[in-house]
């Protein structure tokens, strides 16, 4: 709680008075200065966000997360969860589609810990695929289980690494993904949340040909955690 508290405020106070700038400061702004306050706010939602994820993560590891189940329609929560996705895709000329196939049955779940999976995964993509190439989404229910991938044409991963991929600070040992933003928790934190839903998740990926990142959770996901695999949070080498 301490770390929590102490990690996250002084981004809420840069965060308000970014808000602050914004409102009241823009007007009196040269063009250069504003294009400069937008870095800055991208560049302190970034770190928010690789702090939020770090803290997320680190609860699974001490089993301090708790599930709070509730029934996800998983077509309204791809509906709040997308927009900001969809305008990070734009920036980048990327094509953002979402197949919804058939009708989607409701999942008893963390809707904001599944919201998180969907996010990351949909995020990773964008992030490591190339301006003007494409990103699609597609989901389905079967009679016991939710599935979710997302397809993307981008630098496509190594097959050394493959096996490595969902373990906490990968991206650092990945050259082809070395100099890009974050930490590499994302998928980490994907599978984790997956796992104490009681499901699976699974890639498949070549290089220059793009990647496929997805997972399945039981309709029935919620209820008592599954047990959270131990691991340490120590970086790999290079």
């Amino acid at each position: 709680g301490v770390i929590t508290h102490e990690m996250r405020t002084p981004f809420a106070n840069l965060q308000f008075n970014l808000q602050i700038l914004e409102m009241y400061g823009k007007d009196h702004l040269l063009p250069e200065q504003r294009d400069q306050l937008v870095q800055l706010s991208k560049g302190v939602n970034s770190a928010r966000t690789m702090v939020d994820n770090l803290i997320t993560l680190a609860s699974f590891f001490s089993r301090q997360i708790e599930l709070v189940p509730e029934e996800i329609d998983f077509k309204d929560l791809m509906r709040t969860t997308f927009p900001p996705l969809k305008e990070i895709a734009d920036e980048k000329n990327i094509t953002f589609q979402v197949d919804i196939v058939g009708k989607l049955s409701p999942v008893m779940g963390d809707r904001n810990l599944l919201a998180n999976v969907l996010y990351q995964l949909v995020h990773n993509a964008i992030k490591f695929t190339r301006d003007g190439g494409k990103v699609w989404v597609s989901c389905w229910t079967t009679v016991d289980g939710f599935f979710f991938d997302v397809k993307d044409t981008g630098v496509g991963i190594q097959p050394d690494k493959l096996k490595d991929i969902w373990t906490s600070f990968t991206q650092t040992a990945d050259p082809l993904r070395r100099g890009l933003e974050g930490l590499g928790l994302g998928l980490a934190l994907v599978k984790n949340i997956v796992n104490a839903h009681r499901g699976e998740v699974w890639v498949e990926s070549k290089p220059g040909s793009g990647s496929v990142f997805g997972f399945k959770v039981p309709l029935t996901a919620g209820g008592k955690p599954k047990a959270v695999e131990e691991q340490a949070i120590t970086p790999q080498e290079p």
